[in-house]
This record gives structure tokens, sequence and C-alpha cells, in this order.
């Protein structure tokens, strides 16, 4: 865990000296499983979204980091995730990490003592502030040895480092993860396509589905939840052309995000939805 005598200025050159001398997850490791809940109370299951198609991109920074402070004022994290995350492509979920377990909210919002200023406003991606106890193992699992580490994890679980360091831009991030997820997921894939989701946002009790089958194949609709449990499963045989299926969503399902897993013969499209009665 980094201590808190990187507040001072020496703390830039340390961070730049181990950003040369130290690795962080070697590339193509295996990123380990984590479940956390961001300061909004959404909690977050790292397998949940690989395993629904989805890349993970991870910053991991502290609120008293000057390089850290420069690449999130930098907006380059929030353009990529407008371009790549649910508004845009939708091919990735953007995390924010504080690293730091005795950062306090106020920190966070830009009027505590360890701070460089208000890291919330305007953001649109998670951010998730572990207390001591929790953040200290979830850095030695991923080998954290510098702030700010810029992770991309892909769908099969394997993990890259954006080694742009200082110059990470919504670029690099989009050039790492198409380079190297290449199981992304994606609207249309060989063995069918989806072509309406719908209500989505629902605060009904239904999910309307139209897709379509391009040959005979056997098909599975499937609900889950956000840290990776199966809601609900339907399954067909011998489908094919266009077709309509509603969804029912139990009543005992509570509010939150959930995806949809429609898997056409061997292909698999994932698509997220919010319940909100």
């Amino acid at each position: 865990m980094k201590t808190k005598f990187l507040h001072s200025l020496f703390a830039a050159s340390l961070i730049a000296f181990s950003i040369e001398g130290k690795a962080q997850l070697a590339a193509g490791a295996t990123a380990p499983d984590f479940t956390l809940t961001d300061i909004n109370g959404t909690s977050h299951h790292l397998y949940a979204y690989l395993n629904a198609g989805k890349a993970v991109v991870i910053d991991i920074s502290a609120t008293w980091c000057g390089p850290c402070w420069d690449f999130h004022t930098s907006h380059e994290l929030e353009n990529f995730t407008t371009a790549q995350g649910p508004t845009g492509t939708n091919k990735a979920v953007t995390l924010f990490v504080e690293g730091d377990g005795t950062t306090t909210s106020a920190d966070l919002h830009g009027t505590g003592p360890n701070t460089n200023g208000d890291w919330v406003t305007g953001t649109n991606y998670g951010i998730i502030d572990p207390p001591t106890a929790t953040v200290d193992p979830w850095e030695t699992s991923y080998n954290i040895q510098y702030f700010p580490t810029i992770y991309v994890i892909c769908p099969d679980k394997k993990v890259y480092e954006d080694g742009a360091n200082n110059n990470v831009t919504a670029a690099t991030l989009t050039a790492l993860m198409n380079s190297k997820c290449t199981n992304v997921s994606v609207a249309e894939v060989t063995k069918g396509k989806l072509s309406a989701l719908y209500p989505n946002p629902t605060n009904g009790s239904i999910i309307n589905l139209r897709y379509t089958a391009f040959e005979k194949s056997d098909v599975s609709i499937t609900l889950i939840d956000a840290i990776g449990q199966v809601v609900s499963n339907e399954r067909f045989g011998n489908v094919t052309g266009e077709q309509n299926y509603t969804l029912e969503i139990p009543s005992s399902v509570a509010n939150g995000l959930y995806f949809i897993n429609l898997k056409i013969g061997e292909n698999t499209i994932s698509e997220k939805i919010s319940i909100n009665r």
C-alpha cells in the first residue's frame, strides 16, 4: 500500500521511478476476479462483465497523486467511456478504484485535506473507494506498484496495461482494447443478430427481444445480474429466421443493472439492461 508520505513533492519522483523500475501484472496474465461497490451503491463484479462480453478498463489512482489528477483532468477516460461505454459502442465498462484506503468522501469531492480536486462531478463511470482492509489485498492481487495504473481487461480475463502511463488517451485505450480483446461483444455475430431490446430501462415485468438466427441453431436467452448470478434462462432448439420473444421478469427481481445474453449457436450477444420498477 502506498503510504501517506507520498503526499509530498517527493511523491512524483517516486512514482516516476517506479514506472521505470517495477512491473505490474504481466501482459496477458489472468485478472483476479473481484466484486466492489462504488460510491453510488452499485456493485461491480468483474467476471460478470467479462462473461457478458465486455472489456473492463480500470484506473487505479489516488486523490492526492499529481500524475493521477493530470490524467483525470485530461478527460481522456471520460472520452473513452463516452465512445466505448453504454452510450457508445457498448463494448466496455470503465471503473475508477481509489488506491488509498484512507481516502474520504470529502477527498473525492475535492473538499478534504488529501486531494487535488473534485474527482466526482462530471465523471461518467463508477468510482470505487474501498477501505484499507479491502483495497490493500486487492492491490496486492493486481501487483499495483504505482499510481496511476491503467488496466484493460478482456473478456477472456487477460489483462494488459496501457504502457503510455502519463500519455494515456482515449485513442491509446481504444487501440489496446481492439488489438487485444478480439472477443469483445458486438451487436451482430456470425450466426445471427439482435435487432431490438425494449423497453430499456424497464419499469415493468417484461423485456421484448427481436432477433434473427441466420441458420437453424439452438438459442438460449439468459438474464444475469451484476454479480454474475443467473436470474432466468430459456432454451429453444432448431430456431431459424426472425423471432420475437417476451422475457418475463420475476417480481422477486430487485431493481438494478442486469445483462441479457442471447446465444445463437456458438455465438453470444450481450446487452445491458436496467430494471427500475
